[in-house]
């Protein structure tokens, strides 16, 4: 098993969510492709909050099964910007906050169409979102300590506080199980029936 990091992902595979892998490993494959559009981080991060809003856009409409589908696709497009800033050297402060605004703008507005709609699905959806706080900090945590040239998100940084953990590669070994990832695919299963 390859345990080492390359350079655009933020962990060691060991101790990286298996379906961050999944999709990390899918934005390798499209990563060409993204070359030969002239894509940048910023135009990835637009295209996931266009999939976002089409979740919020479908959610209030009353549409079946596309909320889902459109929550996972904004999802992978999320990773596979970081993803392609670190590979190509083009991270920045810029898009660093451009990233974390649009993923909260999205979770708000899918948070409050849940709740005005289907108020019980609205806990499950902010619960299952809540379930990766604890990897999301120790990722920071890991990720601060192995690459201290590297730049770093300030919002992000905030999340450092969700790892009680001193021993962070130990437990991650753990929490990695419960990471963004299956936060995601969690929310998406639910967004995907209600």
């Amino acid at each position: 098993m390859n345990t080492q990091t390359n350079n655009s992902n933020k962990l060691p595979r060991h101790l990286d969510n298996p379906i961050d892998l999944w999709i990390c490993d899918i934005g390798n494959e499209l990563d060409p492709f993204f070359v030969q559009m002239n894509m940048t981080p910023n135009k990835l991060t637009t295209i996931s909050g266009i999939f976002g809003l089409l979740t919020v856009y479908c959610l209030q409409k009353k549409i079946k099964y596309l909320p889902g589908i459109f929550f996972f696709i904004a999802y992978m497009f999320d990773c596979f910007d970081g993803l392609y800033a670190r590979k190509h050297n083009m991270t920045s402060k810029f898009g660093a906050y451009y990233d974390v605004i649009k993923d909260w703008t999205v979770i708000c507005l899918v948070s409050y169409v849940l709740y005005k709609r289907h108020k019980m699905y609205a806990s499950y959806f902010t619960l299952v979102l809540y379930i990766c706080g604890p990897h999301l900090g120790c990722q920071e945590h890991h990720y601060r300590m192995n690459n201290p040239g590297k730049m770093h998100s300030d919002i992000l940084s905030l999340c450092r506080l969700m790892c009680p953990f001193k021993d962070v590669d130990h437990i991650m070994q753990y929490t990695r199980y419960t990471g963004t990832g299956t936060a995601n695919l969690l929310a998406s299963i639910i967004l995907f029936f209600v």
